[in-house]
């Protein structure tokens, strides 16, 4: 007999990961359906439909309408959700989120070091050029860019995936905090930049590492509770 179980999302969760080790589904393919999965685990339907729905909220399953449930990747989302509750329930704030965006790069940025190629040695300068010749609109996404260059050279998925989430929470507060830092102190925004990028190309870690510590004491000074 079908009961529902309080473990149903765990059962689901491990036959999923089965299916994924033996290869019968990989992200975007069809997972099974409501019926086949009560038949294989023995669970009611609304123990299927709320692990489903879990699932789904953990960005691990996305629901289409007439089409069944699909298999993703939007746990970044989901870990981004998760980290602005802790903001607004103030178990957390924004200091908190810029050092542990500090700690994060900190460790991307010694991996770029040694996996940076030629083409992100070009980017890192072509963004640091436009840092110092553009207005502040440019200069801001030249910031964004550099950041990114660093985490995607560290080739980390999972510093990436972190780093993304933590971004999406600072994104309203960081852009206050850097508009105001950026057009009070430009010169030393772009140094602090140039700096970063220089020893990424030259494959300083020591000196790189330095210049980040520098940048996140730069933007931490100006970053409300």
């Amino acid at each position: 007999m079908q009961v529902s179980s309080p473990k149903a999302y765990d059962q689901v969760l491990e036959y999923l990961k089965t299916l994924i080790k033996n290869k019968e589904i990989s992200y975007g393919g069809k997972i099974p359906s409501e019926r086949e999965l009560m038949e294989t685990l023995g669970i009611s339907r609304n123990s299927v439909r709320e692990a489903l729905r879990i699932l789904e909220h953990t960005g691990v399953l996305e629901s289409r309408h007439g089409k069944g449930n699909f298999l993703v990747n939007r746990m970044g989302e989901s870990l981004s959700s998760v980290f602005s509750m802790l903001v607004l329930m103030e178990e957390s704030n924004y200091r908190e989120v810029n050092q542990l965006r500090s700690i994060l790069e900190k460790q991307a940025y010694v991996q770029a070091c040694a996996l940076i190629t030629a083409e992100g040695k070009e980017k890192a300068g072509e963004i640091i050029h436009r840092m110092e010749n553009g207005d502040l609109e440019e200069r801001m996404r030249a910031d964004h860019e550099l950041h990114h260059l660093v985490f995607e050279y560290s080739q980390n998925r999972l510093l990436i995936l972190l780093t993304n989430a933590l971004s999406e929470i600072m994104r309203s507060e960081g852009e206050v905090v850097l508009r105001q830092a950026a057009s009070i102190d430009t010169d030393e925004w772009i140094t602090l930049h140039k700096n970063i990028a220089t020893c990424l190309i030259e494959g300083n870690i020591q000196e790189g590492l330095f210049a980040l510590e520098e940048h996140y004491e730069w933007l931490e000074r100006d970053i409300k509770m």
